[in-house]
């Protein structure tokens, strides 16, 4: 089973499973409180909204024996932040 959890205290048994077996290609975008999940190229796809004030957080990927082939991870700049 492959799926996105939260481990904040409060929101701890908040899980986000997929139905995909067999994953072999994981992409992950963060943009700052979002994560946006794709499984296999989009075989599957998920986004998370994290409700939080500060703009640092961590990622952790825990694997156990499978067929992942790739995981990448890749953080967004925002528009917004560009003075024209």
């Amino acid at each position: 089973m492959t799926s996105l959890v939260s481990t904040r205290k409060e929101v701890k048994e908040i899980c986000f499973p997929s139905d995909v077996g067999g994953v072999r290609y994981v992409e992950i975008f963060m943009d700052r409180r979002v994560a946006e999940v794709y499984l296999n190229h989009g075989e599957a796809a998920g986004t998370k909204l994290f409700y939080q004030d500060s703009t640092e957080g961590h990622l952790e990927a825990d694997f156990s024996a499978g067929s992942l082939n790739r995981l990448e991870v890749w953080t967004m700049e925002s528009i917004w932040s560009h003075k024209s």
